[in-house]
């Protein structure tokens, strides 16, 4: 009887200290962690009391708001949206950027496990034959653990916003990646379309040069104009000649850049 008493007890004793260690550490959890800063609280402890910070930051002459992707269908131009898009899909640097994406997202869901109680287990089994007897036994062990870290400190909570301000941050990398790269490759288009109008105009010019040079030269053997008349058209014909050759050269660099832009390479 003694000893059944002493067992009681020594099991409500247990209780007790399990109790008291619980509250404990919930105390601690709770009166630990602390909330963090608030942005205007970083800023006045880095920078002067002086200092005055705008609401928001924008260049002279710039509209406010964000850029949406279906910015180029504003230029009803089918194959510059076509020529974007390819430019998009092939750019080595800009796929990079999506997958530092994917893989700073993939840190988030990991700080977010780790708050998360973990679930363990194990199972085995044994068989054991007995010769003398000539009989077998078997043995299914099978092993649940099951452990959750505290997070008293607020380790954990400070992970999982460090990785989602590096998700935020990589997304707008991301994000600007995208836009500049489909504003270059934009301007890159046209500037190809205006040295293929260039060209055409030079083309023109160097043809009418050649008919004023031979008229010039009709004009000459039937006496109504002097050599020097002829000498200035040539001059002319050569002068177009050579800016016919500087579109064209001109135009081919265009070229080349849009090319490299939508990842055409040799």
């Amino acid at each position: 009887m003694n000893s059944e008493r002493h067992g009681h007890c020594r099991t409500r004793g247990h209780a007790r200290w399990l109790s008291l260690l619980v509250l404990t550490c919930a105390c601690l959890y709770g009166c630990a962690l602390s909330t963090p800063p608030e942005r205007s609280e970083v800023l006045a402890r880095a920078l002067p009391s002086s200092t005055q910070i705008p609401d928001g930051w924008q260049q002279s002459g710039s509209l406010p708001g964000e850029v949406g992707n279906n910015w180029m269908a504003s230029f009803d131009d089918p194959q510059l949206e076509q020529v974007v898009a390819e430019a998009l899909a092939n750019n080595l640097d800009l796929r990079q950027s999506a997958s530092t994406v994917l893989v700073v997202a993939q840190s988030i869901n990991l700080a977010e496990a780790q708050m998360l109680p973990q679930i363990g287990g194990q199972a085995a089994e044994h068989v054991t034959r007995n010769f003398d007897r000539n009989d077998t036994n078997e043995v299914h062990d099978v092993n649940l653990g099951l452990s959750w870290e505290l997070d008293i400190w607020g380790r954990l909570r400070a992970q999982k916003a460090a990785a989602q301000a590096d998700y935020a941050a990589a997304a707008l990398d991301y994000a600007y990646a995208r836009q500049s790269l489909a504003a270059t490759t934009a301007r890159s288009w046209f500037a190809a379309a205006q040295r293929m109008q260039l060209l055409a105009l030079a083309e023109q010019s160097t043809d009418i040069y050649k008919q004023l040079l031979v008229v010039s030269q009709a004009r000459y053997r039937a006496g109504k104009v002097s050599e020097f008349d002829v000498i200035q058209a040539q001059a002319a014909l050569d002068s177009a000649q050579a800016q016919l050759q500087d579109a064209r050269n001109n135009l081919a660099i265009a070229k080349r850049n849009l090319e490299l832009l939508l990842g055409r390479y040799p």
